[in-house]
């Protein structure tokens, strides 16, 4: 099978002679590991487990130890391509935890991927601060921060064992395309050639079909380096000229392709021994940059390409300031790793809204509402089902990147429309969902995550959020939750509190005329010896632009009116009220009228008339003519962030 492995690189035929060798001599350890290397190399993973499961059952503990390993890894790398993330990172986990410390630093250590700052850090700190550092590295990191698994970390487990089996031929742990590799990936396109002495590198190359490719190294080869072999200051003739021959010209040499280094090396050495050598060209569209590797010493081990003697001063220089190392030293200095992590679906598109409570305990009691437009969701006619699911989660972390609290949840089911829906229409039908939770006080950095299971559709939005703190005696009050309507329900529901069902509107959007109903909670007031409070209730709407002219009229008490107030930027209301305990909450709504269009901030005032003191909170809202327009850029009437308004509160 070796002669099949290499150097012709048939590796299917070279896994089935492993195969076949095993079944007569299962003890062979080296036939496991060409045969789990082929697998690797051809990405057969899941017919590698199934060969090697085969094996294994067949004879037990007559195949080598080292088998389980190949299991495990073809196992993991199986799972990760079908972006079974959370599976793929238990199997790399038990895997790398098997390992001896010299081969675990392959895949902990952050020498491969972090900044030479970062890394002078790390390396400076003890064991145990490193571990620390490794997991607010990858965590800081993660793509998809709102789900427990972390994709890039996952990533990095797989580039690294890519390394290892693909670049590690001449030299231990990997060769310095493997360093490339691990901190960006697969390059956009990989090319193997052979290079001769007076060749022109640019009639190497296979066209790919992008342009964005084949730009970027036709760039380079005029502009930039120009890869050569060094024929100790021999003329290159038309290299110096740094133009581009007529393709079709007779004079373009024609040279022999292949599909694999291997060949092209026994090539090179029939060809022209030391005047010739193997050479990769790697491109990387998103960071506009072409990469070259060459086998110099013809033993497989890939570098940077070696100087060369140049007769022109000015090509000297070129090719010195362009030269690969010294481009990858300085892009990794900018940009240490990247990962473009796949989420599988388009993006989409919701608003949401928090707003906090005190809790029955220490903590805050948080409420993440969102909304959802219809016409995402397809129609049963893409064969996707006639319904759908919600997935949910939110999670809150510290400056160290520590889970504080988190949720998830699968919302549904959904039904789906049976038609696709037009996107001027899409204010028909909106999904409204609610996911709950404790945390405790302190500012965080959030992610609310929604995808619907039907058309892979995802969203994903992060912001900063100080959650407040209610464990005080003084007057506090709730944060003010936004409704489409509000009524008495003693039944039980995610939308039910205090006995009221409260359809959360967290778009703030409301179409003119339609009453903005809102709810908020009053904490700690004050009791007179007749176990009695007493305070006044504050409500102030006004207008964000100028000279407005609102007409609004509040449709229900909450309190006694006392005073009244009005011009064209606000409208100002003071209620008196009272009760028999501490903690109260009050709900009512607002006629909008025939107010504009625009943006307004409602601020509830509460000034407790026993103690003297008063707290506040706004909350910011729109009057549109037509609610569904903030789903669609092309039609929106004033710009409405997607992500959480400002987080108001004084």
């Amino acid at each position: 099978g070796l002669s099949f492995e290499n150097p012709s690189r048939d590796y299917k035929k070279a896994l089935s002679i492993f195969y076949r060798q095993l079944t007569v001599n299962p003890g062979h350890g080296d036939a496991v590991s060409h045969l789990g290397r082929c697998c690797f190399l051809t990405g057969q993973y899941r017919e590698g487990v199934d060969l090697l499961t085969q094996l294994i059952d067949l004879y037990g503990e007559a195949i080598p130890k080292y088998a389980h390993t190949v299991v495990a890894l073809l196992n993991a790398s199986y799972l990760n391509s079908q972006k079974l993330y959370k599976e793929a990172g238990n199997v790399y986990e038990q895997y790398i935890g098997s390992l001896n410390s010299v081969e675990r630093r392959y895949y902990t250590d952050l020498v491969y991927v972090a900044s030479e700052e970062e890394y002078l850090l790390y390396s400076r700190a003890t064991d145990a601060e490193q571990t620390e550092i490794q997991r607010k590295f990858w965590a800081s990191r993660d793509p998809d921060p709102a789900t427990i698994i972390n994709e890039r970390l996952i990533e990095h487990y797989r580039r690294v064992i890519h390394a290892r089996e693909h670049y590690a031929r001449g030299r231990q742990p990997w060769d310095r395309r493997g360093d490339i590799y691990i901190r960006y990936g697969e390059p956009d396109d990989l090319q193997h050639f052979i290079l001769q002495a007076g060749e022109k590198a640019l009639d190497n190359y296979r066209p790919t079909g992008d342009a964005r490719i084949d730009v970027i190294r036709e760039r380079n080869y005029i502009f930039r380096y120009r890869l050569k072999v060094d024929n100790a200051g021999a003329d290159w003739g038309t290299e110096l000229n740094r133009q581009i021959e007529d393709l079709d010209s007779p004079e373009r040499i024609l040279i022999e392709t292949a599909s694999d280094a291997d060949t092209y090396l026994l090539q090179a050495v029939n060809k022209m021994q030391a005047m010739a050598f193997v050479a990769e060209s790697w491109v990387y569209i998103e960071h506009d940059m072409e990469m070259f590797f060459v086998d110099q010493l013809g033993i497989g081990k890939f570098d940077y390409p070696l100087g060369t003697h140049e007769t022109s001063i000015e090509e000297a220089s070129i090719q010195g300031r362009f030269h690969p190392k010294r481009m990858a030293e300085e892009f990794i200095k900018k940009t240490p790793e990247s990962y473009a992590f796949d989420y599988g679906g388009d993006n989409l598109d919701f608003l949401y809204d928090i707003v906090t409570f005190k809790g029955e305990g220490p903590e805050t009691y948080i409420e993440i509402a969102y909304v959802v437009p219809s016409h995402q969701l397809g129609a049963v006619s893409d064969g996707q089902g006639l319904h759908t699911w919600f997935d949910s989660h939110v999670v809150f972390r510290d400056g160290d990147y520590n889970r504080m609290a988190n949720v998830s949840k699968r919302i549904g089911p959904i039904e789906r429309s049976m038609e696709v829906m037009a996107r001027k229409k899409i204010g028909v039908s909106l999904h409204t969902a609610l996911l709950d939770m404790n945390a405790p006080a302190g500012s965080y950095r959030y992610a609310v995550e929604v995808r619907d299971e039907a058309t892979g559709r995802i969203g994903i939005f992060e912001q900063m959020y100080t959650v407040p703190d209610y464990n005080s005696d003084s007057l506090m009050v709730s944060d003010i939750k936004l409704a489409m309507s509000i009524m008495p329900d003693e039944g039980a529901g995610h939308f039910i509190r205090h006995g009221l069902n409260i359809e959360p509107n967290p778009a703030r959007l409301y179409q003119r005329a339609e009453p903005v109903h809102f709810y908020y909670e009053i904490y700690n007031l004050s009791l007179d010896a007749q176990g009695r409070t007493s305070y006044q209730v504050e409500l102030e709407v006004t207008t964000k632009e100028p000279r407005r002219n609102i007409i609004w009229k509040f449709l229900a008490g909450i309190g006694k009116l006392i005073g009244r107030s009005s011009d064209e930027q606000s409208v100002f209301m003071v209620f008196e009220n009272g009760g028999i305990t501490a903690d109260e909450y009050s709900y009512t709504s607002i006629d909008t009228g025939e107010s504009p269009t625009g943006t307004y901030a409602m601020t509830v005032r509460i000034k407790d008339l026993h103690s003297g003191q008063t707290v506040s909170k706004i909350k910011e809202f729109v009057v549109t003519n037509d609610r569904s327009t903030a789903f669609s850029k092309d039609e929106r009437e004033q710009p409405i962030d997607m992500q959480l308004m400002d987080n108001e509160g004084n």
